[in-house]
């Protein structure tokens, strides 16, 4: 197989992707000028398909570049169709939300969602990244703030959205229990059960 096929970057990626984090800046640097080369060369080919373009992004997130995976995945797009599209506008929405633009993060969620309505990771996300566009708009910025909007969320039996509320509290003011033991059991809920664990031996820390 030659090295011009968009497989060998693909799975090149995949086999780097764990060392990348810590691997020296020099090797930082070629991977990245690597990735950039590979990709201006095969996009306007058109020969590329999603997993190359989420390939390539996600590797690019991991360096840092984050900027340049949003622009590789919105490329992709404009070549994607159905699935596929769905799988690459999750990834465009992990990145969005990275740089915190939540309301975009949350419109490529919805478009992800549309095609691909049975997806339960995209439904959580999409309503997580909700929760953040409407304490954005409400301009919540105290624990407080977010605990009491997490205490209504979960009344109402959203999870996702309720834990969404929890953790930020949590990022905000760290030493609430009650919080922690909260977000424990929201998380059990959702069957998140390692995170649950966690949260409540925080909570009884």
């Amino acid at each position: 197989m030659s090295n011009d096929d968009p497989e060998v970057v693909v799975r090149l990626g995949e086999r780097f992707v764990a060392q990348v984090e810590t691997a020296p800046q020099p090797m930082q640097s070629s991977l990245h000028a690597a990735l950039r080369r590979s990709w201006g060369k095969f996009y306007p080919t058109g020969r590329h398909d999603g997993r190359l373009g989420r390939s390539v992004a996600h590797l690019l997130h991991v360096l840092g570049k984050t900027e340049e995976a949003i622009d590789v995945l919105e490329q992709s797009l404009a070549v994607e169709t159905g699935v596929e599209s769905a799988k690459t506008l999750f990834n465009l929405a992990v990145c969005l939300r990275a740089k915190g633009r939540w309301a975009q993060a949350a419109d490529a969620l919805t478009r992800a969602a549309e095609l691909d309505p049975a997806d339960g990771a995209t439904q959580e996300l999409s309503a997580q990244t909700r929760v953040m566009v409407e304490a954005q708009q409400a301009g919540v910025e105290s624990a407080d703030a977010w605990l009491g909007r997490g205490e209504v969320h979960r009344g109402s039996g959203r999870w996702a959205e309720a834990a969404v509320c929890y953790q930020q509290s949590l990022q905000l003011r760290p030493d609430q229990p009650e919080v922690a033991c909260n977000l424990g059991l929201v998380l059990h809920e959702m069957g998140r059960l390692p995170e649950a664990k966690g949260a409540l031996q925080r909570a009884l820390a």
